[in-house]
């Protein structure tokens, strides 16, 4: 075409010995570093058929980023996240070679004779989201066993086990049965929703864009004010009994109550408070218009978006003394609100450095008892590090993007609380000998921090962090506001947790039923529990008898929440 148009050749023409004198080499087209276009012809046609071409160019990079733009984006970890990995997963290069060997086959003749082979159940979870893909989920395995644990080259859905010795082959194989079901189960049980809570009249969303903050990324909703300011609240948050939102939060709720006796470990539910930011979302059509509505509802509703909620919040006591907290908290003697004194209640978390790639910490809750405080609880809590695939996701985590007022997440999570049994006397020793320096209950939380906590030495400690929280029961519930700040510590390379200041701080909002723990001990010993009724299920958690009937069960849960939401406010 480019020849035809302009009489310029686009390959050395046959005959150039021929038509030297007429036909001369007068240009090329860059294309890469590594090709080009020569074009032949007089110097009309090649200027002519370079503009051709040029255009051309031009319209398929353009086509090529209207691609990428409009492509998924994954996020990249923050710096505290990568070191976070590396001292995780890097750091033990030893035991990290041994693991990389261990996920292929053995080599011929290496002595690893006996194999055993583990069949996938057909119609299940694909492989490879629970166990990844090079089934990194059962590494656990392979460092307890030295077995090589790898997929059947002929079937993908097979999983084949190898060693020198048919007994500890027979116990790998055993144990990576159970385990692989026990996977099953709670995989398919865990839940994760992100719905947008929009205005009523959807034409008031003038504009849904992408802010960057350093490394951080999530959605800026531009809202058209109303003409009526006196009832912005009643235009923007009209009743939700019949809401989508609602309805589609309520039945994720149920589905992961009723997988509640099915999962092991410690459950706790709570609703945070903070913001929202991206960790794999789908970048606008149109970049300088951002999302419309409708896309940006279907990419959050997309199996592939992923997000988690920022406990930062702007709290000042301001915040907490005004009218409308005034008709939201109960305040113990009608006494003026105060961020010092034995309301304020204490707990340490203490991260310890990985070993076989699992994290141990210890957590001990403290509470003011006359002048001083004393602990009232303590337990080690053992987390699974990155690679585990589904053991790091909530049994339910369902985030709101509330479009004016501060985000929100309900998140039912399990707990892997060690026994008395795995706790060994250094362990008991480090718990034991950690306190709370003396002076604290005079101290404000409004104050610059200054480390509350004396560790004892010679431990592997990586995180300290420190929580001071007060609690507000809300009026007329039994549901209770808990306000936190987080002062954090982390020590650097060639560093100890004594030698470092707080690395950073923050504020947190938490909102929970007084009896849900219980509840959910309780609900985890039923036997029945597919029987159970649906509201049998859902009403000892959302408050069926609350004494103010607007917050009686869960759309009064759901007017609480949006009304501390909007106490809180938006964190820009």
């Amino acid at each position: 075409g480019i020849s035809h148009k302009t009489g310029a050749y686009v390959k050395k023409p046959d005959n150039h010995a021929k038509v030297c004198d007429e036909v001369n080499f007068l240009g090329y087209v860059l294309l890469t570093a590594l090709e080009s276009i020569q074009l032949w012809g007089s110097s009309q046609s090649v200027q002519a058929a370079k503009s051709l071409l040029s255009a051309l160019f031009k319209r398929h990079e353009e086509v090529l980023v209207s691609r990428q733009q409009h492509a998924w984006v994954k996020v990249k970890p923050t710096k505290s996240e990568v070191d976070d990995y590396e001292s995780e997963i890097i750091s033990p290069k030893k035991a990290d070679s041994l693991i990389e060997m261990l996920r292929n086959p053995p080599i011929p003749g290496s002595g690893s004779r006996h194999r055993m082979a583990f069949l996938w159940p057909v119609g299940e979870i694909p492989i490879g989201e629970v166990l990844g893909a090079d089934l990194e989920g059962l590494d656990f395995l392979r460092s307890q066993y030295k077995c090589f644990i790898y997929l059947s080259d002929g079937n993908t859905n097979v999983i084949c086990v190898s060693s020198s010795d048919q007994e500890t082959l027979q116990l790998a194989i055993g144990q990576l049965e159970e385990k692989c079901h026990e996977l099953i189960v709670t995989s398919t049980s865990k839940n994760k929703l992100y719905l947008v809570d929009l205005p009523s009249d959807e034409k008031r969303v003038e504009a849904i864009t992408i802010m960057r903050n350093k490394e951080l990324v999530k959605p800026c909703f531009v809202i058209k004010p109303s003409d009526d300011s006196h009832n912005e609240d009643v235009l923007i948050w009209e009743d939700t009994s019949s809401s989508d939102n609602d309805t589609r939060l309520l039945s994720a709720i149920k589905r992961s109550l009723c997988c509640v006796p099915f999962i092991s470990g410690t459950l706790s539910m709570r609703v945070s408070l903070g913001t929202f930011i991206f960790e794999h979302f789908r970048a606008p059509k149109n970049p300088d218009e951002g999302y419309s509505v409708d896309e940006f509802k279907e990419m959050v509703s997309n199996e592939r978006m992923k997000g988690r909620l920022l406990p930062g919040l702007k709290i000042t006591k301001d915040t907490l003394i005004g009218e409308e907290a005034s008709r939201l908290f109960q305040l113990a003697g009608r006494q003026p609100f105060s961020f010092t004194g034995g309301l304020v209640k204490h707990m340490v978390t203490v991260e310890f450095d990985a070993i076989n790639n699992d994290k141990l910490k210890l957590e001990i809750e403290f509470k003011a008892v006359g002048p001083r405080y004393e602990r009232i609880a303590s337990r080690w809590v053992e987390c699974p590090a990155k690679g585990k695939f589904v053991e790091e996701r909530s049994l339910l985590q369902a985030i709101i993007l509330d479009t004016l007022n501060a985000d929100w997440q309900l998140e039912i999570k399990e707990n892997k609380t060690l026994a008395a049994s795995q706790i060994n006397n250094a362990m008991e020793e480090f718990d034991h000998s950690l306190r709370l320096r003396q002076g604290l209950i005079h101290e404000s939380l409004m104050t610059k921090p200054k480390r509350r906590t004396i560790l004892p030495g010679g431990f592997p400690i990586r995180r300290l962090i420190e929580k001071a929280a007060i609690q507000l029961p809300i009026i007329g519930t039994d549901y209770v506001l808990e306000i936190a700040r987080y002062d954090t510590y982390e020590k650097g390379v060639a560093q100890t947790i004594s030698d470092v200041g707080p690395s950073s701080f923050s504020w947190g909002g938490a909102l929970f039923g007084i009896n849900w723990d219980q509840d959910l001990k309780r609900l985890a010993e039923k036997k029945q529990i597919q029987q159970m009724g649906y509201y049998s299920i859902l009403d000892p958690f959302f408050n069926q008898n609350a004494k103010d009937g607007s917050k009686a069960g869960f759309q009064g849960f759901i007017s609480v929440v949006k009304d501390v939401s909007r106490l809180l406010g938006k964190n820009e």
